[in-house]
């Protein structure tokens, strides 16, 4: 997809030709609020491991609005609770669903970690790398 950019003078140029730092800002928006989502997914997943299972149903009912007719995500809790114990069967009686979207979420949490990572290694690499230009200006002005 090209977006066009008018210029001064009512001449039309591709914007790729000039770099936006609203784009660059744009990108890094999306993927650390992806990364704080993942996050907050991650810990999700961990929860059964954490509470007992009946609190987390007792929970899930709590919070569910009356409806007459089945939902998507009807069962999904107890279902991911069943994946959880390895109960593959049970979960995928409880809602047909659940297996296909725990491993969805499972391969998007797994891909946070590996950007988060890269992004850590991104950083502490550029930081080594400022800490040695900087370390050499020291050096050279000592010689001077």
């Amino acid at each position: 997809m090209f977006i066009f950019k008018k210029l001064i003078g009512g001449t039309a140029k591709l914007a790729a030709n000039y770099p936006s730092k609203h784009g660059q800002e744009f990108k890094i928006a999306i993927i650390a609020s992806w990364i704080i989502a993942s996050a907050i997914i991650l810990f999700l997943f961990l929860i059964p491991g954490i509470f007992y299972h009946h609190v987390l149903i007792s929970i899930s009912n709590f919070l569910q609005v009356p409806h007459q007719e089945p939902c998507p995500l009807c069962g999904m809790t107890e279902a991911f609770i069943a994946i959880s114990k390895g109960k593959l069967a049970q979960a995928k009686e409880l809602n047909p669903w659940s297996i296909k979207f725990y491993a969805v979420m499972l391969i998007n949490e797994s891909l946070a970690i590996l950007v988060f990572i890269y992004i850590i290694g991104k950083f502490t690499k550029a930081k080594n790398l400022s800490r040695n230009t900087t370390d050499k200006r020291k050096v050279e002005n000592a010689d001077s």
